[in-house]
């Protein structure tokens, strides 16, 4: 229902018009010891209308019979008219009141932003990220998850790396995760730094990476067995993440975004999705910011939302891209507009002053 990938069977159930009822279980657990999503589709012969029922969160699975027995249980009656092949956002009256009227003041996060994307993927995380000890000698002291102890390595490529677990509203925790980043920024892009310029810069983090050749050449079912085995398993968004940008935990029990406007944090793997701004450090991604940690965005996130157990919701690009994000002018000089912006502003920066 929420997903991309279900179009195909999106497209034949509704070419043939056989939606019947959908019942929901969302994240309720109806199988003892087992971890399990669980929707009943029942398919019929032609007809105009479907019935939907989503159970809310109950605790036991004699609450779900007592539940699916009710009589006054809210089935809802749609039209099958009003979904399409997209993903079906399947709402009660009063839900589609707010959503409506979201949508008639707002633009979609994607139209507002340059870009969403995904955190890097090195294809060796035990190897590429280690933890941070401390500083000796103009060196940094990290533990290494592959060796199991305590290495010395120069700090010119160790980048700091926010995970998810890491992602709080508006702010981050300071991170102890460092990440080799064996790239140069450039105009044109990210470089892979050669290995005679890598060794002969960076000595001690040539020789860790080294002890690693064959396990980094065997990557990618022996895809990265080539001269440059050191690089990256995926290449994606390496020169993006010193940018003005926003994080978003991937899954969270609620909509969880950070402010990066200096571009200080590099994003880790799938466990971060990171918002690319159109502008440099400004005003539009601190209210954007605020927008998208407020109640009323998180609770728009979990109705096209896909839950899991422990009431965590996913937060990847195809769930926050359509969030609604209200229109306001950042040209046109008026007093509420200016007011607003102050506001905004104020609530980043205390929430700040109270982290630290």
């Amino acid at each position: 229902m929420h997903l991309d990938y279900g179009y195909g069977i999106r497209k034949l159930i509704l070419g043939k018009k056989s939606l019947l009822k959908i019942i929901d279980f969302g994240d309720n657990q109806i199988f003892p010891e087992q971890t399990t999503y669980t929707c009943l589709l029942f398919l019929h012969q032609p007809s105009k209308n479907f019935y939907y029922l989503k159970l809310p969160r109950l605790n036991f699975p004699k609450e779900i019979e007592k539940h699916l027995l009710n009589k006054h249980s809210s089935l809802l009656k749609e039209s099958l008219e009003k979904i399409s092949t997209a993903p079906w956002l399947l709402l009660t009256k009063e839900e589609k009141i707010i959503v409506n009227k979201l949508n008639s003041l707002s633009s979609s996060l994607k139209s507002m932003v340059e870009q969403i994307i995904v955190g890097l993927q090195t294809s060796a995380d035990h190897i590429y990220i280690l933890k941070k000890l401390g500083v000796k000698d103009s060196l940094i002291r990290a533990y290494s998850y592959s060796l199991k102890k305590e290495v010395i390595l120069e700090p010119g490529l160790l980048k700091p790396l926010v995970s998810g677990e890491d992602i709080d509203r508006y702010a981050y925790l300071e991170t102890d995760k460092l990440l080799i980043f064996p790239y140069a920024i450039e105009k044109e892009g990210a470089r892979l730094i050669g290995a005679k310029e890598f060794a002969e810069k960076y000595p001690k983090t040539w020789a860790y990476l080294c002890l690693h050749e064959k396990e980094l050449r065997d990557r990618e079912k022996g895809k990265m067995d080539h001269d440059k085995w050191y690089a990256f398993g995926r290449t994606q968004n390496l020169n993006k993440h010193e940018r003005a940008k926003l994080g978003v935990a991937r899954l969270a029990d609620r909509l969880k975004v950070i402010g990066d406007f200096e571009g200080r944090v590099y994003f880790d793997n799938v466990d971060v999705n990171g918002i690319l701004l159109k502008t440099k450090v400004s005003y539009k991604g601190a209210y954007i910011l605020c927008l998208l940690n407020s109640k009323l965005l998180d609770w728009r996130f979990k109705l096209s939302s896909v839950p899991f157990r422990g009431n965590f919701y996913s937060a990847n690009k195809q769930f926050i891209s359509p969030l609604p994000i209200r229109r306001i002018s950042f040209v046109t000089p008026e007093n509420e507009r200016k007011r607003l912006l102050k506001k905004f502003k104020k609530m980043y920066y205390d929430f700040l002053k109270e982290g630290n």
